[in-house]
């Protein structure tokens, strides 16, 4: 009977920890201060790369080359833009995009170009490709690129054709403002010329610009 007592006793006091009129909630706030926060573990393994994003800036290719115009203070200050215009490093000429005679998308040539509109003859029947030379103020045009243009910019299916020699005579071009019933006239340009004219060469094959495919991300 004495140790079904004892062990009963026992019992109790490992349940409750407590001392005599101590409860556990009591006993927990005795508890001492937090010890120092123990060494950084070892760095875990790189993730995987995620996919880089498009950048606006031109980026240059094997070919085309992108241009950036960078304006630099006296100061220190600097700032850059960026040129809608790659540098065609085979042709030695910018160029942008737009579409060619084959309905591509292709680098095309771009500053100052000429085009068609001009000929070589009264009856206006030999072409010839013109170039604007500008006002009267003196200024000196940059040279002109080396292909004549057919068609307006922006249109989907432009022509070019390699620029010949300077044309130094008289030119005309088909007035069609003034067509009547028998056909427009051919008119000769006034003096001084406005233009410079020039011989127009071979047809160039659009797959001699660089073509691009075009994408839309959202």
């Amino acid at each position: 009977m004495r140790c079904l007592a004892f062990a009963a006793a026992l019992l109790c006091a490992c349940a409750n920890p407590a001392g005599p009129g101590q409860s556990a909630g009591e006993l927990s706030s005795d508890r001492g201060s937090r010890g120092p926060t123990g060494p950084t573990g070892a760095t875990g393994p790189t993730g995987a790369t995620g996919p880089s994003g498009e950048s606006l800036l031109p980026q240059s290719g094997s070919r085309l080359k992108g241009q950036r115009q960078v304006h630099r203070g006296d100061d220190g200050s600097s700032a850059q833009a960026w040129v809608n215009a790659f540098w065609d490093s085979k042709l030695g000429i910018e160029c942008t995009p737009g579409g060619a005679a084959d309905g591509q998308q292709r680098c095309l040539p771009a500053g100052r170009i000429t085009s068609l509109g001009a000929f070589s003859d009264p009856a206006c029947t030999a072409r010839l490709a013109m170039a604007w030379i500008g006002g009267s103020d003196g200024g000196t045009p940059e040279p002109v690129v080396p292909y004549v243009q057919e068609g307006w910019w922006g249109e989907s299916a432009l022509r070019y054709y390699h620029l010949g020699t300077r044309h130094g005579g008289p030119a005309w071009y088909v007035d069609r403002w003034s067509a009547g019933d028998g056909g427009a006239p051919c008119l000769q340009y006034g003096e001084p010329a406005q233009y410079e004219f020039y011989q127009v060469g071979a047809e160039v094959p659009p797959a001699e610009f660089v073509r691009f495919t075009v994408t839309r991300t959202r």
